[in-house]
């Protein structure tokens, strides 16, 4: 299993270390079941505008 990141829920012991509410921790998603930790949402990739083609205007 790969690790990932997760966001500490309430200040206390996260795996053997004191952590305080709110920092991040690396942690498989075994070890996290067991602490007061949640998911750290993915980043997504901005969506690019599409582009259209437009037909080149007829000169007058």
């Amino acid at each position: 299993m790969s690790a990932r990141d997760y966001i500490v829920t309430r200040t206390g012991w996260v795996a053997g270390v004191f952590r305080q509410s709110g920092s991040v921790v690396r942690l498989t998603p075994a070890q996290a079941a067991y602490e007061n930790v949640r998911p750290q949402p993915v980043p997504q990739p901005a969506a690019k505008p599409k582009r259209t083609r437009r037909k080149p205007k007829a000169a007058s």
